[in-house]
């Protein structure tokens, strides 16, 4: 049976695997298609959160020997990140899925255009996702009123 530091050290690596596959997907975008600008500083934050979450691991991991209750701490930590990248990873495919081939570009430019023209929202961005769960909207005209 392996030690705690042995299981945390598992643990540490694979989320460190974890991090690795999300980001790497953010990182090593299709040359064919394009994003819009929201969605490639989308990719960016994805790719910094991502070197700083494996430089935290290593840095923990190099450290001074941890005891036994210290490990468990850290461990509740890998298990807090990983919750957390598991989160952020239901984000990542509908944004890639995104581009500009999918999505109507001039049609959400100007929704974005009028949005910003709202006081206190002039700096709003927004990151479009496609996703199977709504693909279109069909519009059904109401019953005249009475």
């Amino acid at each position: 049976m392996s030690n705690i530091q042995d299981q945390v050290r598992q643990d540490a690596a694979s989320l460190h695997r974890f991090v690795c596959s999300i980001s790497d997907r953010c990182e090593h975008l299709n040359a064919a298609v394009t994003y819009p600008a929201s969605s490639e500083r989308f990719f960016d934050y994805i790719s910094q959160l991502a070197a700083a979450t494996k430089a935290h691991l290593q840095k923990s991991l190099d450290g001074p020997s941890k005891s036994p209750p210290e490990c468990l701490d850290f461990r509740d930590e890998i298990a807090t990140l990983r919750s957390s990248w598991s989160f952020m990873q239901q984000f990542v495919k509908p944004v890639l899925d995104a581009d500009t081939l999918r999505l109507p570009t001039s049609l959400l430019d100007g929704l974005k255009a009028r949005f910003r023209q709202l006081p206190g929202y002039e700096d709003t961005d927004f990151v479009f996702y496609h996703t199977s769960y709504l693909n279109y909207f069909v519009s059904v005209p109401s019953p005249p009123l009475a």
